[in-house]
């Protein structure tokens, strides 16, 4: 079997974060939704930008304790030789894959500290949440009127071309604009 080449702690970090953003996307879209169909005024930009910033707290406050788990599990680990009865007994071979989790979730927990303080990122990533949640809600609506909206049926009673009937469909809309601007 051949030798799968190890991401970089940099790589690992930056999927982290993707994830983590993710996540606190999802949390605020949530919210979103919830705010339209609860709050009028829920779409106030610092109001949001503090929702952000809340979600983005969730994750760093998940990451850090992942952090601290690596470490005690590293700790612990460092005093145990031998093999491993089951996939999270984790015994001194292990430290240092421990180390490198343990880094890794700090470092998330880092950068996402800085784009919560960060007023453009907040900015970019409450209008990503804002049109997921447009487009969840779209999609909603868009199901319930296919289920129960009828099927128009549409019958070419005009015969011929599509440009003489588009041709014949310009004259009468004339005709009805006349019509209408006698009529005030």
């Amino acid at each position: 079997m051949p030798q799968r080449e190890e991401a970089s702690l940099a790589e690992q970090v930056d999927e982290g974060v993707m994830l983590a953003e993710f996540g606190a996307r999802m949390a605020l879209k949530n919210q979103i939704i919830v705010g339209m169909l609860t709050e009028p005024d829920g779409f106030d930009a610092e109001r949001m930008r503090a929702a952000a910033r809340a979600a983005l707290y969730e994750e760093v406050q998940q990451e850090d304790e992942s952090a601290s788990i690596a470490e005690e599990e590293r700790d612990t680990a460092a005093n145990r030789a031998g093999k491993a009865l089951h996939h999270h007994d984790y015994r001194t071979e292990d430290v240092a894959n421990l180390r490198r989790r343990e880094k890794m979730h700090a470092a998330v927990a880092e950068r996402l500290w800085r784009h919560r303080e960060d007023p453009e990122y907040l900015d970019a990533f409450v209008a990503r949440a804002q049109a997921d949640a447009w487009s969840e809600i779209s999609a909603v609506i868009e199901s319930k009127l296919d289920a129960v909206w009828p099927k128009l049926v549409v019958e070419d009673r005009a015969g011929g071309s599509t440009e003489k009937r588009l041709k014949e469909l310009r004259r009468q809309l004339r005709r009805e604009a006349r019509i209408a601007r006698r009529g005030w």
